[in-house]
């Protein structure tokens, strides 16, 4: 083959990879005004989302909160960097500095809810939060308490035992 039909041919396949990678390209962008789209037109549900700043004792009504999002709206928050991203705003004080090293890095954390979801125990979690709701646990009577009440703090505190 002539060296300039081989460089025509390369040409030409160049052209066609543009031309594939402007249409995957518009593609992605569309699927992100889409998704963008569906977040603004669904807000969060139920109450607006508390902020966390970093108290134990507000942690896991935080994380429940953000677990009822993902629940109830898998394909809005399809994948772990959508949780992790819709979550990291509703930082501050104390949580907002403890992440913002994470958020201007490459860390994986930004790519896994459950490891995010673990570092913050870890990090802000009161550690004896298990063993008090054992203890609880133990203590638990039904006494004046209905049934329903009962069952509410028994799975509360099964669930704090970790």
């Amino acid at each position: 083959m002539d060296p300039m039909q081989e460089v025509m041919r390369s040409l030409q396949e160049l052209t066609l990879e543009v031309q594939t990678l402007k249409a995957e390209n518009a593609a992605l962008k569309q699927m992100v005004l889409t998704r963008d789209m569906m977040a603004q037109e669904n807000p969060p549900l139920g109450a607006a989302l508390e902020k966390y700043d970093g108290s134990p004792k507000k942690l896991q009504d935080f994380l429940d909160s953000y677990t009822i999002q993902f629940t109830f709206r898998p394909t809005l928050y399809a994948t772990e960097r959508a949780k992790v991203g819709f979550l990291i705003p509703y930082l501050t004080g104390n949580a907002l500095t403890w992440a913002t090293p994470y958020v201007t890095g490459t860390d994986p954390l930004l790519d896994n809810y459950t490891i995010l979801v673990n570092a913050f125990r870890n990090m802000f979690d009161k550690p004896d939060i298990a063993f008090s709701a054992q203890e609880s646990l133990l203590d638990l009577q039904k006494g004046s308490m209905d049934v329903l009440s009962y069952t509410s703090k028994f799975r509360q505190l099964a669930n704090e035992t970790g």
